[in-house]
């Protein structure tokens, strides 16, 4: 992400094979623009002071890295971005920013380099800076000193780079040669640190780092003035204009505002960090349960859009999650066959089950709540009885659902009037149907032509993925398969 000094313009990055950008009106959240211009690999995104250019980094056709430079003074009134200039290269670049003074001017590091880079006559040169002795080193950001002041000479500037093994760079911009290294030294230890994020206001300099924490610096870096501890490392910072107010992104999903004026600490937003699996909505409640490979299961008020409880599986990979239709309890399942259920606002373990040795694959409670049920990805089925704490075992089957991890997480279905379970199964072209007090056969469907063909058919060989219950008034059981046919029979 990039944003423009004057907040109106954000610009947006994907990763991966489609490296797309986009541009956004910030206020109205209006997408104004949509280019690709890098293969695949984008990672870095800067504006210019005036917002009119903006610098990417990714990889182009070949491989190679591959630095492009952007118009986009013209994106807010036509919509038109057009490319200034690009540039390959088999430098390690990791952070890019466009120097405030002058829009042609930008300054890059990474694994042990830091280059300085201007556009002249639509060509982009880059001129690497003497490092001296210090090599093997791997930058991870850099900066511009702080302060714009269009009338001071740009020579007369200093860049500031931080490194993965604790120290910080001082560069003369005119000479291009290192004017002073610090080893920054963290006040709980002796050793050093890994930083990963740098940003200098003209009274002091914050540093984000591995172990945690945000610091604040003195401009001779003497020492910390001020510092707050996170979950996880510290990736991204960013200082008010006034200095008053500093940002904080972290490798664990939290984004947090550090007031330095009160030296108070408010979290601003919490997110998953890996591939949500499963979300179970609790409508008595408003609140949304999400779980996710990133081993925790986290509880949102679907209000205030807020984080309230998070549970963590260390070591373990949550899968899929239902929420208890009347109390404030869920069920989740786990990757290693687990069913546990927890009470949410006592964060408390009501039951764990084992009865499943491989991934659960779907999770439903009854519709008053006294009973549960879970799949498994080896065909089993359970059902449990929640009005005891325990949440007691009543009935196991096995090679009654179909097997594989393809039909979680929500191979169960329930319906409306909670008196039939359905679910694909035993074999992956037939649907099941259970009276869900006993577990007892009701109904089995074929999913497969009845119509003999003379020629193969690519319906003959299509397996339903997914069996759901249409609401009551329709009176639908609906099958989705794998090619996407979409049946519906008479509930």
């Amino acid at each position: 992400l990039a944003l423009n000094r004057a907040g109106s313009l954000l610009a947006s990055g994907q990763t991966g094979p489609l490296a797309v950008v986009r541009l956004w009106r910030f206020s109205s959240r209006q997408c104004l623009a949509l280019f690709k211009t890098h293969h695949h690999g984008l990672h870095t995104l800067s504006f210019s002071h005036s917002g009119g250019v903006l610098c990417g980094v990714g990889r182009g056709g070949h491989g190679k890295t591959m630095v492009a430079l952007w118009n986009t003074s013209q994106v807010g009134h036509s919509g038109e971005v057009s490319v200034l200039a690009k540039a390959h290269t088999d430098t390690s670049i990791e952070r890019m920013k466009i120097a405030a003074f002058e829009d042609s001017r930008m300054v890059s590091c990474g694994w042990d380099n830091i280059r300085f880079w201007r556009v002249r006559g639509g060509s982009l040169r880059s001129c690497p800076v003497n490092l001296e002795e210090h090599h093997q080193m791997h930058f991870t950001d850099v900066t511009f000193e702080a302060g714009y002041h269009s009338e001071t000479d740009f020579t007369d500037r200093n860049v500031y780079a931080c490194t993965k093994n604790g120290y910080l760079f001082e560069i003369h911009y005119k000479r291009i040669t290192v004017r002073r290294v610090w080893h920054l030294l963290p006040s709980n230890t002796t050793g050093g640190m890994a930083i990963n994020a740098l940003c200098l206001h003209e009274a002091f300099c914050v540093t984000g780092s591995e172990d945690g924490f945000l610091r604040l610096w003195p401009l001779d870096f003497s020492g910390v003035f001020l510092e707050a501890e996170h979950e996880g490392a510290v990736t991204a910072v960013s200082v008010s204009e006034d200095g008053m107010k500093v940002l904080a992104g972290t490798s664990s999903g939290n984004i947090g505002l550090l007031d330095a004026g009160s030296r108070s600490y408010s979290t601003l937003m919490r997110s998953h960090t890996g591939t949500v699996q499963c979300m179970g909505l609790s409508p008595s409640r408003k609140q949304l349960v999400t779980c996710s490979t990133d081993s925790t299961i986290r509880v949102w008020d679907l209000e205030t859009a807020t984080q309230l409880f998070d549970f963590r599986a260390p070591g373990e990979s949550p899968c899929c999650v239902c929420c208890h239709p009347s109390q404030q309890v869920f069920a989740c399942g786990f990757q290693t066959g687990v069913v546990r259920v927890f009470h949410v606002p006592s964060t408390t373990l009501l039951a764990e089950h084992k009865q499943h040795h491989v991934p659960v694959t779907g999770l439903v409670f009854s519709l008053g709540g006294c009973g549960l049920y879970s799949s498994s990805a080896s065909g089993s089925l359970a059902m449990y009885d929640t009005e005891h704490q325990d949440c007691r075992l009543l009935r196991l089957i096995g090679n009654t659902v179909a097997r594989g991890t393809v039909f979680g997480p929500q191979a169960l279905a329930l319906s409306e009037d909670g008196k039939r379970l359905a679910f694909i199964g035993p074999l992956e072209f037939t649907v099941t149907v259970l009276d869900a007090s006993s577990l007892d056969e009701v109904l089995r469907l074929d999913i497969t032509p009845m119509a003999p063909s003379p020629a193969p058919s690519t319906h003959s060989m299509d397996p339903a993925r997914l069996v759901r219950y249409a609401p009551k008034a329709l009176d639908q059981l609906v099958v989705v398969t794998e090619t996407a046919r979409l049946l519906k029979f008479s509930a």
